[in-house]
């Protein structure tokens, strides 16, 4: 048996691109579950920008206010 070889998936660089497949990961997200609850929603949208590398760093928040 032949095994296939799958090309490394380029990096997505900027931080508009990754914010635009967060976007689309998630609407596909909500289109899958289309009963879902706010905290489903709100945790969701947290845990799918945090794969994306789009988490706000509520520390660094913190301290600015402070």
């Amino acid at each position: 048996m032949k095994s296939h070889s799958v090309a490394p998936i380029a990096p997505i660089s900027t931080r508009e691109e990754r914010n635009k497949s967060a976007r689309v990961e998630f609407d596909h997200w909500r289109k899958a579950h289309p009963d879902f609850t706010s905290a489903e929603l709100l945790e969701n949208w947290r845990r799918i920008r945090a794969e994306w590398g789009l988490a706000h760093d509520r520390s660094k928040a913190t301290l600015r206010s402070a």
